[in-house]
C-alpha cells in the first residue's frame, strides 16, 4: 500500500472522501487506531469507521487525551460502541 496522507478539516478521517476510497481500493476491512485526542479525533474516526462497517481496534496504551481518565473513558465508550480495545502488545502478539 505504501505511505498515504489524507488531510482533514474535521475530526473524523472519513471527512476526506479520499481516505475511504483508499481503504476500499486496498480492500481494508479493519482499522487499528492510535493517537492523541482519544476523546476527539480518534473517537470520531473510530465511530465513522464503525458506522461504515469496518472493524476497529483502539490501542489503549497508544492513545492520549487531556487527562489519563479522559483517555480511559474514551476507550470504554468506544468499546461499548463495538470497537475492540487492546494493548499494543496484545495486537502484536508480544509475550
Amino acid at each position: 500500500m505504501g505511505n498515504a496522507y489524507f488531510p482533514k478539516r474535521e475530526g473524523d478521517a472519513f471527512s476526506n472522501p479520499a481516505f475511504g476510497a483508499h481503504l476500499a481500493e486496498n480492500q481494508v476491512d479493519r482499522l487499528i487506531l492510535a493517537g492523541v485526542y482519544a476523546d476527539g479525533c480518534l473517537a470520531a474516526t473510530a465511530e465513522g469507521a464503525l458506522r461504515r462497517g469496518y472493524g476497529v481496534t483502539v490501542l489503549s496504551d497508544a492513545v492520549a487525551a487531556a487527562t489519563p481518565d479522559a483517555a480511559t473513558r474514551a476507550c470504554e465508550q468506544l468499546a461499548r460502541q463495538g470497537a475492540r480495545v487492546q494493548t499494543t502488545a496484545d495486537v502484536l502478539g508480544a509475550p
